[in-house]
């Protein structure tokens, strides 16, 4: 029972905002002491730059993704037949299972192309996939549906 109270208490949206302000935060006192200090460019938006040019080029989609959901959305779904076979081919869970299989595609192209050495993501590359993302996360996975 006390097992169940604890899980409980960590779906309260207050408990919840206090893990993502400590969790911003954290970052943030990171990424200024790691500017502060004497080696050049690891800040962590240093690190993620350089990570998002090679094989982590997923992560441009991923931030638009998470925008989309999170700031924008529609009220109804734009696909709503598309929607209903896949909630009963999958769950209503459908969009979350679609962006981790879309995402863990992009990581798997992108070890593969780094061991061949030929991977290097432009600028103009990143905004497609920031777009795409933001569009998914708008369209498909979006949080205003009532």
């Amino acid at each position: 029972m006390r097992e169940l109270l604890i899980l409980n208490e960590f779906g309260n949206p207050q408990t919840v905002a206090l893990i993502i302000i400590a969790a911003v935060s954290f970052v943030l006192g990171m990424n200024i002491v790691l500017f502060i200090n004497d080696k050049e460019d690891d800040t962590v938006s240093d690190i993620l730059k350089k990570w998002s040019y090679d094989k982590f080029f997923f992560l441009s989609f991923g931030w638009g993704v998470l925008f989309g959901h999170f700031f924008l959305g529609v009220t109804q779904r734009p696909f709503p037949t598309i929607d209903h076979f896949m909630s009963n081919l999958l769950s209503d869970w459908w969009p979350v299972i679609v962006v981790v299989a879309i995402v863990g595609i992009m990581i798997g192209i992108g070890y593969f192309l780094e061991k061949q050495d030929t991977l290097r993501v432009r600028p103009f590359w990143h905004l497609i996939l920031l777009l795409l993302g933001v569009c998914y996360g708008h369209f498909i996975w979006t949080q205003n549906l009532g």
